[in-house]
């Protein structure tokens, strides 16, 4: 608790400061003085270490400090790690890719490679012929495939949110400010 001093001044037991005013202490009416134990600095420093040491216990501290721990090993050991992915990549032309496809979207190259072929390689809304380079383009809430579509058709999609209501208001909207609608 707060030590009332001849001076007129308290003293902190926990910092050992004895120049403190009232006003550098919390109130505690269960206290002598109506004062705190300790000055509000170190109630302060007290709370937060109390805090750390429950978030240092905590799951959420144990995966932060797992990717720094990852993060500080890629970035000591990277040109290393960068060398091995070139020459794996290399070495399993499409194998990535590959991966990527099944784990995104449950599609063999094969399976997406039918999908073109049966668009004859052209988008399937805006209708230019990409060949190769088109793109999946799935529900973003249920993860099923739709089609293939070019890159631009298939982001336009994406920023519009899947949403049809808001691509209608986006087509209104280039109607009314079209040349033809405008004059």
């Amino acid at each position: 608790m707060a030590e009332l001093q001849p001076n007129g001044l308290f003293y902190c037991h926990a910092c050992e400061r004895g120049d403190l005013q009232r006003a550098d202490f919390y109130r505690d009416r269960s206290k002598k003085h109506h004062l705190s134990r300790f000055c509000k600095h170190c109630e302060g420093d007290r709370t937060r270490q109390a805090k750390h040491q429950h978030y240092v216990r905590s799951e959420k501290y144990k995966q932060a400090q797992r990717r720094r721990t990852k993060r500080a090993f890629y970035l000591r050991n990277r040109e290393v790690i960068m060398s091995k992915s070139r020459v794996y990549k290399r070495q399993n032309p499409g194998r990535v890719r590959a991966y990527l496809l099944k784990r995104k979207y449950k599609l063999t190259p094969e399976e997406r490679q039918a999908m073109i072929e049966e668009q004859r390689g052209c988008c399937l809304i805006c209708g230019e012929e990409h060949k190769d380079r088109l793109e999946v383009d799935h529900d973003h809430s249920t993860g099923k495939v739709r089609a293939m579509l070019c890159h631009h058709c298939n982001a336009g999609l994406g920023f519009f949110k899947d949403d049809p209501d808001l691509l209608q208001v986006a087509v209104e909207y280039l109607r009314m400010y079209s040349i033809e609608g405008g004059e």
